[in-house]
């Protein structure tokens, strides 16, 4: 299978984002790409705020399948990490 780089969501966007209501945002100061730590019973991820009117008050939203760590094989690079493991927040 051939993979279109230029359509690829790596190529449009680097990370995912929590998206939180602007109401919520709004009543814990949180601003849009402001550091955040997202916390749950199990445990803490480092993930920008995406504040948005397209989500409920109350709910957030993450998107799974990013935290990829990207390298070049030849020159063996520290690798650069891209978005955060949903699955660190989950049981």
């Amino acid at each position: 299978m051939e993979v279109d780089v230029e359509t690829s969501l790596t190529n449009k966007q680097s990370g995912n984002s929590l998206r939180i209501s602007t109401d919520d945002a709004a009543s814990a100061s949180i601003e849009d790409g402001d550091p955040l730590d997202a916390l749950t019973e199990h445990g803490t991820a480092a993930v920008p705020p995406n504040v948005t009117d397209d989500i409920r008050p109350g709910v957030v939203s993450l998107t799974h399948g990013w935290r990829r760590s990207l390298f070049h094989p030849e020159t063996q690079t520290i690798p650069e990490t891209q978005g955060t493991n949903a699955d660190f927040l989950t049981g």
